[in-house]
């Protein structure tokens, strides 16, 4: 038997003790439900009942089943929802909830692994994987199933540069083909692994210059200068921007655009409000409290003193900081770069809804940069005063307290209604979360307090369709079908692409006697989505009972032949079929 060294034994001791706590940590969240979005994601997906989907992955976005338009290119989740269907079915969410914690627990382990060979000491890595399993930002990716989507594209992307930095250690001949295919594996994860090529730039332009401390630095070559740097950090990067621009094209032949602006906002007021995203994001990052589903951080239109200035100082203090400590020593500019350049894409406000500029899932990319330097700030700290534990009394200290906020703040996430209240009593004024805790409230049959909801969001935002079209169908199910008629106009007035108005009022109009509209509404719905789930029932549903009969067999033969998981609908065809026989 091989025998084991000593550092061996004790880094896979360290690295086990990490995956144990952190799996401690979190276990309580394989017994919440399915929220958020994971019913119109995962329940109601017809995309995940068969593997026959298989191929239409790669052709539409994530939400393609419910929305012809999207900004989410990602097939490489959508087969990971479709093996987590197969195995644990939609009846309970605890197998779902397990493999979203087995993911996080690959990205702690994989964080381990590169700030052990980025810090060169295996207590530094401790604390920094350690921490980053911990962090509290990170409870919205491992208690909510579809927050998969960040630790799924981490472990791609993270496994690559691992893999990078063990092909640089054994020569670096030849292309990283490992890395790379993980690579291309997290880009179809998540688009944000697109900030790996720069990561990698800044890791070989660094290296090249010659400013790795301590053991990483190489004795017998000389330093580049800054353009012989850049020259050699390219060559290295370009498979990585090969993959980058294949990406990019066939993300455009897919989805006919690289991105959909879906809260769309003037240039000025996206450069004002970057500098508050970026001081909210660091105070998370720093200071973890208050967590929630959703905040109130409303865009900036004009240069105040507390909206802009101040925030803005606040940014170039902590940019020339961090410059600082990147420019001292390459295993921080490594660290910097992992919490920096994965903050661009999240400043690009118009791609995210009215109401969720900014949320913890987010985070957890940067998360691994934030964690890998205070890693190695306690590591110094170690190394300076070995014989006072300093470093490990304040590692130990913030672990416990990120462990301790983790495990309370998750409770939130177990269903909607906790979900819901907890997001709008930290942001009573996000009209995404009090229009969800509504519908919510609705759903549970507490019908009037919803409905209260959504009268206080269309009274904060008259166009927010989503509020209209919830207060419509509220009177619908009261039966005031003139009152529906009037928010679901206003619903589709305000937006005209979105469908489902469409066919509430198209079936509105049904119960108003008021048929030929109806059909027309419906039709125009099918329009808009060809595709969607209940479209061609609903039509048939209407020209069935004004005697169509054919017409509305046809209608749900659509239907089914588009989903054919639907038995109430194959039952009211089967029984339309019999009396045309």
């Amino acid at each position: 038997m091989a025998c084991v060294s000593p550092s061996v034994r004790r880094d896979r001791l360290i690295a086990a003790a990490v995956l144990l706590l952190t799996a401690m940590c979190f276990a309580g969240v394989v017994r919440h439900q399915f929220v958020f979005d994971d019913d119109p994601l995962i329940k109601e997906n017809p995309r995940l009942r068969s593997w026959n989907y298989f191929p239409g992955y790669f052709q539409l976005h994530l939400a393609g089943h419910i929305y012809p338009l999207g900004n989410y290119y990602r097939p490489v989740l959508l087969t990971w929802m479709r093996l987590n269907y197969a195995l644990f079915g939609v009846e309970s969410a605890s197998g779902w909830h397990a493999a979203t914690l087995l993911a996080h627990l690959a990205c702690t382990l994989l964080v381990y692994f590169i700030a052990r060979r980025i810090a060169g000491n295996e207590w530094a890595a401790g604390m920094a994987g350690l921490l980053f399993g911990l962090h509290p930002v990170h409870v919205e990716c491992v208690a909510w199933i579809m927050g998969v989507t960040e630790p799924l594209a981490a472990a791609f992307t993270l496994g690559a540069f691992l893999a990078y930095l063990r092909w640089r250690e054994a020569g670096g001949a030849g292309w990283p083909w490992a890395a790379v295919v993980l690579f291309v594996l997290g880009l179809l994860a998540k688009e944000n692994a697109v900030v790996l090529p720069g990561i990698l730039f800044l890791y070989e332009f660094t290296r090249g210059r010659k400013r790795l401390d301590g053991a990483e630095a190489s004795a017998d070559t000389a330093p580049l200068t800054p353009i012989e740097s850049g020259k050699e950090a390219f060559r290295h990067v370009l498979p990585f921007a090969l993959a980058v621009a294949i990406y990019l094209v066939v993300r455009l032949q897919m989805l006919g655009a690289l991105t959909y602006p879906m809260t769309p906002l003037p240039a000025a007021t996206t450069l004002l409000t970057i500098p508050s995203v970026l001081v909210f994001y660091l105070k998370l990052l720093l200071w973890p409290l208050n967590l929630s589903v959703a905040y109130d951080l409303p865009y900036v239109t004009e240069a105040g003193a507390n909206s802009f200035w101040l925030p803005l100082l606040v940014c170039l203090a902590a940019g020339a900081a961090l410059a600082r400590v990147a420019w001292r020593s390459a295993r921080a500019a490594t660290a910097t770069a992992w919490l920096v350049l994965p903050m661009i894409p999240l400043l690009n406000l118009a791609v995210f809804p009215r109401g969720e500029a900014v949320h913890d899932r987010y985070l957890y990319f940067p998360s691994v940069g934030f964690c890998l330097l205070l890693g190695l700030a306690l590591g110094e700290l170690h190394r300076l005063a070995p014989r006072v534990p300093a470093g490990l009394v304040l590692g130990g200290a913030l672990a416990l307290a990120y462990g301790a906020i983790s495990f309370d703040i998750q409770k939130h996430w177990r269903d909607n209604l906790s979900l819901y209240t907890r997001g709008h009593s930290v942001a009573p004024g996000n009209i995404m979360s009090a229009n969800n805790l509504g519908r919510t409230l609705f759903d549970l049959g507490k019908e009037e307090e919803g409905r209260r909801l959504f009268l206080q969001v269309i009274e904060r935002d008259p166009h927010y369709w989503v509020a209209l079209f919830n207060l419509g169908f509220s009177e619908y199910r009261r039966g005031n079908y003139l009152q529906a008629e009037e928010y679901l106009r206003r619903a589709i007035a305000a937006e005209p692409r979105e469908p489902d108005p469409h066919v509430r009022l198209g079936v509105t109009l049904w119960r108003m006697g008021r048929a030929r509209e109806g059909v027309a509404a419906i039709e125009h719905a099918i329009r808009l989505r060809p595709t969607a789930q209940g479209y061609h029932f609903a039509l048939g549903v209407i020209l069935e009972a004004n005697g169509l009969l054919k017409e509305a067999l046809h209608e749900f033969d659509i239907e089914l032949a588009a989903h054919p998981d639907q038995p109430a609908v194959r039952r009211q065809r089967d029984a339309l079929a019999a009396r045309l026989k």
